[in-house]
């Protein structure tokens, strides 16, 4: 009887192995046209009468996949993942095998943001079919946005072996240095390079490539290249201006700028005239510097939305979330392993976790910006959620990385969710980085971030709401977790740095190493604006940053002076 189950079981993975890409015609007349209708009633907002009609279909053909893909459909259509979710799987149940139905219903839960969820559905689909393109583009997709790049490189690089193009091999490339492989990335770039057409594109992605890891000689040489090859290009000349900017004539590039009027806003037009605004405070003529940094930001004004109103709904929607969790929660997972360094752009979080970095004991993840994507998938009303949320953060962990006791996330995205952090992981470590008002401000006006995401640093007026918004929610988590965060101020870590980096280390339960003061001689890899400043001692240089710029900052001053006030009286 064993040896008769065993069989039965072998036999039907055998079938479900088999991957069928079309559904069987329906047995019944009338069940094609209700399928039909149906379709048409989605496709017109009746999304309840589709579903209607295809529950009375059922009750005629109760095996038909197609009616329960439809039901499927229409809950997603009216906002129902969990019934759209009951739907295909009831489709599954009738027709196992069907690859297509299989990678719309991953792709269902990924846009209900059920990230884990959506990856099961196309890891079983590429168990069914493993170079089924749709189901590997959807796994690649779920985990580059679950952080998990070992894994991502291993589908990437399937993906480009399929279809052997560009595009691709540049994303493998980037992900295999998201996944700690410079090598393996520079090599994969050198591959794109060997049959590109632009190859100043992939030239400037090897210079990024080299800046990010420390090696300035060999960034600046790539980037001369991806010039040479293309003066029409934006990047190359704000990463030049930056990293060696002597070796860039102001004039030749005024001369391109002014030609550069009909090319793409955001990748041509904007990194130029950041480039020009950087030449000229280099040179010292801080007026013209002033004049380009405004019309650079001006520029992605004028294609770019303000986001603030959005970003305070999600804060006001987290409170909402905490205020229904008990701390500390006993659903929380247990690790010590998360340290999160947080704070406004530019308010000193790359140096802060560079410190903490240098230790034998601990590494630094970067900007991981993982949180916001699990918040989405936390229920307060579902205990369990909050530790389903937490396992898949931890997952994000590299595999080399399991050693060390503290493990760091630079991310400014953690700042609205910190309450809902310390409900993941209560004995997680959260140090915020504060910064004189003027200062913050005028350093993010200063810098392009050009992955998008901080759409509130392009004008003064957007800087202002932001920084007063994120006034109000850090007083709301500092008097909600008081014995939870560490707040350090970026002028007394640079003034006094002995003194602070020792809080540091102390707030995170690491034992003192003088290490964590030489971090700028580590080889720690930073892919933030600051990857410049981190590869140098401790310096004071940056304090009031702004002042050589103040006859033209009466505006930005005016609208941040109740927040300059509290700060320099605190």
């Amino acid at each position: 009887m064993a040896r008769k189950k065993q069989n039965q079981r072998k036999k039907k993975h055998t079938v479900l192995a088999t991957p069928r890409y079309h559904l069987p015609p329906t047995k019944h007349a009338e069940i094609t046209h209700a399928l039909s209708t149906a379709q048409k009633f989605n496709q017109t907002g009746q999304a309840e009468n589709a579903v209607e009609l295809c529950l009375e279909a059922i009750k005629i053909e109760p095996k038909n996949a197609e009616c329960y893909l439809t039901i499927a459909e229409s809950y997603e259509r009216l906002g129902q993942s969990e019934r759209a979710h009951e739907a295909f799987n009831a489709a599954q149940k009738v027709f196992p095998n069907f690859v297509p139905g299989i990678v719309n219903h991953g792709l269902m839960l990924y846009g209900f943001k059920h990230l884990e969820l959506s990856l099961k559905q196309y890891e079983y689909a590429l168990a069914i079919d493993g170079n089924f393109l749709p189901a590997l583009q959807g796994a690649l997709t779920v985990l580059s946005d679950l952080r998990r790049y070992e894994y991502a490189v291993v589908i990437a690089e399937k993906i480009a072996r399929i279809r052997d193009v560009e595009s691709d091999f540049i994303e493998l490339a980037r992900l295999k240095d998201l996944a700690g492989d410079q090598k393996g990335a520079q090599k994969t770039y050198l591959r794109a390079r060997s049959t590109s057409n632009n190859k100043s594109l992939i030239d400037t992605y090897l210079g990024l490539l080299a800046l990010t890891h420390g090696d300035k000689t060999t960034a600046i040489s790539y980037i001369k290249s991806a010039l040479s090859s293309d003066s029409d290009t934006g990047y190359p000349y704000l990463y030049m201006a930056k990293s060696a900017p002597s070796s860039i004539s102001l004039q030749d590039l005024e001369e391109t700028v002014a030609q550069s009027k009909d090319k793409s806003v955001l990748t041509v037009q904007v990194p130029m005239y950041f480039a020009l605004a950087l030449l000229y405070e280099k040179a010292g003529d801080l007026e013209k510097a002033f004049i380009n940094f405004s019309t650079a930001n001006d520029l992605v004004c004028s294609v770019v939305k303000d986001d603030n109103e959005q970003r305070k709904q999600k804060a006001e929607m987290c409170w909402a979330k905490v205020g229904q969790i008990p701390f500390p929660n006993p659903k929380g997972v247990l690790s010590n392993k998360p340290v999160f360094v947080t704070g406004l752009p530019r308010s000193g979080t790359t140096l802060v976790e560079s410190i903490i970095a240098a230790h034998s004991d601990a590494e630094g993840l970067g900007e991981l910006e993982l949180i916001p994507a699990l918040v989405p998938s936390i229920n307060p009303e579902k205990v369990d959620s909050i530790a389903q949320a937490a396992q898949s953060y931890l997952k994000a962990y590299p595999k080399n990385l399991e050693h060390k006791s503290r493990l760091v996330d630079k991310s400014i995205g953690s700042v609205p969710h910190i309450g809902l952090i310390l409900a993941m992981f209560p004995n997680a470590k959260i140090i915020i980085c504060e910064r004189h008002p003027m200062d913050t401000a005028w350093s993010a006006y200063k810098e392009y971030f050009s992955e998008g995401g901080l759409d509130f640093t392009y004008s003064f007026d957007r800087i202002a709401t932001h920084q007063k918004n994120y006034a109000e929610l850090m007083h709301h988590w500092y008097e909600r977790f008081p014995d939870n965060i560490l707040s350090i101020r970026y002028e007394d870590l640079v003034n006094k740095p002995e003194k602070y980096a020792q809080q540091i280390i102390a707030h995170v339960d690491l034992p003192w190493e003088q290490s964590c003061l030489d971090f700028h001689k580590s080889s720690h890899t930073v892919r933030t604006a600051s990857l410049e400043q981190v590869r140098k001692p401790v310096y004071t240089s940056s304090i009031a940053r702004w002042k050589p710029y103040e006859p033209w900052l009466g505006e930005l001053k005016q609208r941040l002076g109740g927040l300059i006030k509290q700060y320099e009286t605190e």
